[in-house]
Order: C-alpha cells, then structure tokens, then sequence
C-alpha cells in the first residue's frame, strides 16, 4: 500500500472510530453489531456522493455511476478500517457482505440525500447543517418551509458589509441547550484584506460573551448552503476533528495552509436570511464542538408571525406516527386503502405490511405489484410518497389524497392518513 492511500485509509478508521464514538455515548455507554453496520453503512453513502461529485468537478463531465475502481479503493478501505477497530471473529466476510448489500440497496432510494442527512443530524444531534448538499435548481433564491431564503448551494460570493443588532443568544452542544440570555451588542461584517486577498472580519461591538466567542474572527470565504450563507475558515492542517472541515475540504477544498482553533475561535458562520435581511447568525465550533446562535428577538417574533402556518405542522410528525404505529401488533398484515385526489381508489389489497426504522415508515403492499408508500423524516417533518411498478417494470412517484388501515377481520379503521393530518381511530 503506498503513502498516499495508506493515510487516507487512516482519515477512513479515524472517522469510522468518531462515529461509533457518538453512537457508544448516544446509547448510554454500549453498541451491537446492528449499530456498527449502520455507521459502516453511512460511511460508504456518504463518500460515495462526496467522491462522486469530486470527480464531476475535476472533469468536467456528467458522471452517471461511481467508477468501479474508485468503489474499490472506498470498499478496501472500510475493510482496513474496520479489521484494525475489531477483530475477524466480530467483524468477518459475511458482516462486511451484508453492509455492500446494503450499501447498493440504500442507493436505489430517490430520497437517499436525506436520509444520510438525517442520519448524521440524529447521530450527532445537531441539525444546524446537511453532511451532504443537495443542489437546487431554476431561480438562485426560492423560499424553504421553515421561512428562510433559499440558495443555490457552493456558489462563492463575494465578501460581505453588514450590521446585525441582537437581543439574544443560545449555546447548544451535542444538540442540547446549555446556556441562553439577553445581550445587548451588535454584529460588524466589513471585508479586509489580508495578504493581498479579501477576506471578512466579524466584530462583536460590547462583546459580553468573550469567554464564549472571540470579539473579532476573519472568514476566508463566503459560499451559499441551501438556507443559509456561510462564512468559512477551512485549514488543511488543524487541531481539529471535525467531520464538518473534512467535508468542506472536499468539496469546497481548503482556504489557508494553517490554522489551529482555541475554544472561542469559530471556523463557520451561518447567516439566515427572511426576504434579503438577516434575521439569525450561528457560530459553529470545533475544538470542542458547540454551536452560538444569536437573533433579535422583535425580526423573530415577526419572522414565525408571518411564517406561522409554514412552522406550525406538529399534526404530520414523524415521531409521533412511529409511536403509534409501534403500538400495532408485529407481524399483522392489514388491508390497505388508498385514495386518490377524487376520494376514489387507487390501491385496495387484503395484504399490507408494515416495516418501520429510524428513517422510513414503509407500507408494503402486496398487491401482486409489490407497491409501497414511504413515509420519511427531513429536517424533524413528514414527507410521503407513493411508489409503484408501472407496466414496463420501472419505478415512478404517484400522489395520493388519503391512506387507510383497517383490520383484515372486521374491516376496523386502524389508522387514517390524510395528505395534511393524519388520526388514529
């Protein structure tokens, strides 16, 4: 094995040994089999999009599959990794046959961004950024569903001049608040030059928090990240750990040559904007890993006042239709009826089973097509869809207005899905 390859396989182990980490401490001190295969699975999506799309940027050219050879070296290097993190009668041939055929499987799904997002927001309890982005199309600024202005992602900006007044700020780590109050201060962005080249200076006017951010931190550049524009620093050697600098490195690659963080030295700041004007900013950090956010509380207040029937859709959580649907009996097939728009069927079979994980809720029905209907989560919402096996065998999307279960001996309404509430009876 040569020098090169060898220590990118060391950066594969110590990021698999990171990630079990966090499952280890987010299960109360233990792990199974099942969790290595998940995080081992993960692993390979997520290098499999980041080496896909690196190598689209270095040609130039519209790849349609991961090369064969390039699946090679990401699948010999998660055998390495993981014959130096276990032992062969842990971790033997069938353990790591069963995560590749995973790993071809998860990729046959239309939604598998969000999924690998999801997974990593879930792991890490962090769900102020996407491991993976997904570039959007047509007008460069859309609205998302939480109110925020939307941008075309990894488009580099120029620098930028701005003053945010805040009220108010939060510290979060591993997911959890651990401090908030009232401040009074105010936020300067003003571009510099350092070493012939524009950069961004963020300086806090009566910083208060200085014992949590430093008054004044330089940004090296500036780039667009589907509902946020962020301001990144991204070393290519530092003291940091840090899953989020790795992935910048690829696809953004790194900005300076140097650059160690103490505790109150942000590598990334996040701008949100409603309508063209700043209504929140974070600080993300890394040696250790927290997240600051400050906002004005009157532009917030405001800002969930218009937004109000966008946030507010507690009635299709994910987590709630999980529960409930735990609750069912195991191993029950239902029937299964399915309305279109007109309150017609569309689907109706005796025979419907249901799979459930920390990703999808998945209704199989064996209607002689083998249909689905696939609930997932995205960013804590509940997304559906229904998919079926057209006549020359391939897969497509089709809408639906309603979804019943009911017992297969009584025809009792079991659960009631409707496109915009669901209830259970």
């Amino acid at each position: 094995m040569d020098t090169e390859l060898h220590q990118k396989y060391v950066g594969y182990e110590n990021e698999i040994r990171r990630h079990l980490r966090a499952r280890y401490s987010k299960n109360n001190d233990t792990y199974n089999l099942v969790d290595v295969r998940k995080e081992s699975l993960f692993f390979l999506l997520v290098y499999h999009f980041l080496i896909f799309n690196d190598i689209k940027k270095k040609t130039n050219q519209d790849v349609n599959s991961l090369p064969e050879n390039e699946r090679k070296i990401m699948f010999d290097g998660l055998i390495y990794s993981l014959g130096n993190i276990f032992n062969e009668t842990i971790i033997d041939k069938k353990e790591i046959n069963i995560i590749f055929a995973n790993y071809f499987d998860y990729l046959k799904y239309d939604f598998i961004i969000e999924m690998i997002n999801e997974h990593y927001c879930e792991l890490y309890n962090d769900y102020s950024r996407d491991v993976l982005n997904v570039k959007k199309t047509k007008q460069e600024v859309l609205k998302t569903k939480n109110g925020f202005d939307n941008f075309e992602t990894f488009t580099k900006l120029d620098h930028l001049e701005f003053g945010f007044k805040v009220t108010n700020y939060e510290t979060w780590k591993s997911g959890e608040l651990v401090d908030k109050g009232i401040v009074d201060t105010l936020i300067i962005a003003k571009v510099i030059i350092e070493n012939g080249t524009n950069k961004t200076k963020i300086e806090f006017v009566k910083n208060t928090l200085d014992n949590q951010i430093s008054t004044f931190n330089i940004f090296d550049i500036v780039i667009t990240s589907n509902d946020r524009i962020q301001l990144l620093i991204i070393p290519e050697e530092t003291n940091s750990e840090n899953i989020a600098i790795m992935l910048f490195k690829m696809n953004i690659g790194v900005t300076r040559k140097l650059k160690y963080f103490n505790e109150q030295e942000p590598y990334c700041c996040n701008l949100f904007f409603h309508n063209g004007k700043i209504v929140k900013m974070t600080f993300s950090f890394s040696s250790p890993e927290k997240l600051i956010e400050f906002y004005n509380q009157d532009l917030i207040d405001n800002f969930n006042k218009k937004n109000e029937e966008i946030i507010n859709i507690k009635d299709n959580d994910f987590d709630k239709l999980k529960i409930e649907l735990l609750k069912l009996p195991k191993n029950t097939a239902y029937k299964c009826n399915i309305f279109d728009s007109e309150g017609d069927y569309r689907t109706n079979t005796i025979n419907c089973n249901i799979e459930i994980n920390n990703f999808e809720i998945i209704f199989n029905i064996n209607n002689g097509k083998f249909d689905k209907v696939i609930f997932y989560m995205r960013n804590k919402k509940l997304f559906f869809k229904y998919i079926k096996l057209t006549e020359i065998g391939t897969i497509s999307n089709e809408t639906f207005q309603k979804i019943e279960l009911r017992n297969p001996n009584n025809n009792e309404l079991v659960i009631e899905f409707n496109c915009s509430k669901w209830k259970l009876n």
